[in-house]
């Protein structure tokens, strides 16, 4: 099912839609600070595990901002073009 622009706004406008999005928000947070506890104050400074916090923060922000548009351009929804 590839839902409609009408369909995807009424979804990212509903209560749960939004306490997802502002919880992966909250976990972009918990990252942060999850990284200066490890490595400012815990002295362990992990590049590796910097990148892979940076790359599931990116991931979190991306879909909580992702756009009708950019997911039609992925061919995600329905964009009126397909039948």
């Amino acid at each position: 099912m590839k839902p409609s622009k009408e369909e995807f706004e009424r979804w990212r406008a509903g209560p749960v839609t939004e306490w997802v999005m502002a919880r992966l928000l909250m976990g972009v947070d918990d990252m942060k600070r999850q990284w200066v506890a490890t490595s400012w104050e815990g002295g362990v400074a992990d590049g590796a595990r910097l990148m892979a916090l940076r790359e599931r923060a990116s991931v979190y922000r991306e879909v909580t901002t992702i756009t009708f548009e950019e997911l039609a351009a992925l061919g995600a929804v329905h964009d009126g073009d397909d039948a």
